[in-house]
């Protein structure tokens, strides 16, 4: 009879503990188009999620608890235009993703920001996905 009872507890324990959801990993390089140089700095998040990270001096980023399914990948640096990348993340896992970008393309040699935001050129010239 302390054997039943024991498995009873036991199930009920087991059925009352909640799930843990399942997260993904992402992480991957960010390199300049045109000189396929290492792009360091870039601010890259989740759109819509708490998740954020900064790629290194080789331009790699790791972020960690991505919700699997469709999301957007924000990334974000001064010199750069803002650019987001839709991708799928597995249920769990590492998912890749490497970016090549393009530096902001403006007409004339001085910086005017105004003049830098209706010049530009497309963002991001490659971008792949594994899982």
């Amino acid at each position: 009879m302390a054997a039943v009872t024991k498995f009873a507890v036991a199930a009920a324990l087991a059925l009352a503990t909640p799930a843990r959801a399942q997260h993904a990993t992402l992480a991957g390089r960010v390199t300049d188009a045109a000189t396929h140089e290492p792009v360091a700095g870039v601010l890259v998040t989740i759109e819509g999620v708490n998740v954020a990270g900064v790629s290194d001096s080789a331009g790699r980023f790791h972020l960690n608890a991505v919700p699997p399914g469709p999301q957007v990948l924000l990334a974000r640096r001064i010199g750069y235009a803002p650019t987001r990348l839709p991708f799928t993340a597995p249920a769990t896992g590492t998912a890749t993703l490497d970016v090549a970008w393009r530096a902001f393309h403006t007409s004339g040699s001085r910086c005017n920001h105004r003049r830098a935001r209706t010049h530009l050129r497309p963002a991001v010239t490659h971008c792949s996905v594994s899982a």
